[in-house]
């Protein structure tokens, strides 16, 4: 299931929190009241929701991945480099 669809289902399960909060919540932002987190992660986990890495990347354009590039690993020096 997509996040978009999590936060409608968090939002829809009469939990009367609206889908900003779900989302301030999710981005763990501090504009929230102290027990808005506990209510909406306990509804997060009896839903299964676990959120994705690779989710987060794509929907906020970075994945604060770093790629190497290097020519073998048998060279000597790149094992101890890596």
């Amino acid at each position: 299931m997509r996040l978009e669809d999590k936060v409608c289902l968090i939002t829809g399960a009469g939990s009367g929190i609206g889908q900003a909060t779900v989302s301030r919540v999710l981005n763990q932002k501090p504009e929230v009241e102290p027990a808005t987190p506990e209510r909406i992660l306990r509804i997060m986990e009896e839903h299964g929701f676990v959120p994705s890495i690779a989710a987060s990347g794509l929907a906020a354009g970075r994945s604060r991945l770093l790629g190497v590039l290097v020519p073998s690993l048998t060279w000597p020096l790149v094992p101890e480099l890596m």
